[in-house]
């Protein structure tokens, strides 16, 4: 007892579970966060102006170009997978932003410290 408890090694305390249960939060967060991201970046760098972001056929259209002219190029897979990931969730762009505004709800809900108590004893 005199050198202390390192409670942070004992992985079945009740605030290792609470911190495990909220960084799963931010897991899922950070996931719609990417899909998002990638949205935006689609958006930026592949869609101008004048493209119907809203109308899917033209998008894809776009992107079946973009994927031929780039065939060859090393970022082929690349823009495979973001133009896949775009013609997934920009249909449901505003259900995702819900979604990360009630997961950041749940986090603050649940990382309200709270005060435990210990019983330590002697095992033989």
């Amino acid at each position: 007892f005199a050198k202390g408890i390192n409670l942070s090694r004992f992985t079945s305390t009740p605030q290792y579970l609470q911190a495990k249960r909220i960084l799963s939060l931010f897991d899922d967060y950070w996931k719609i966060e990417r899909d998002l991201r990638i949205i935006k970046y689609v958006e930026f760098s592949h869609l101008n102006e004048d493209s119907n972001k809203g109308d899917m056929d033209v998008v894809k259209k776009i992107f079946d170009k973009i994927l031929v002219d780039e065939k060859e190029s090393d970022n082929f897979n690349f823009f495979k997978n973001v133009f896949a990931i775009y013609l997934t969730n920009k249909p449901k762009e505003s259900a995702l932003k819900s979604e990360m505004q009630t997961l950041i709800n749940k986090v603050y809900d649940l990382n309200i410290p709270v005060s435990h108590s210990y019983n330590i004893q002697q095992t033989l």
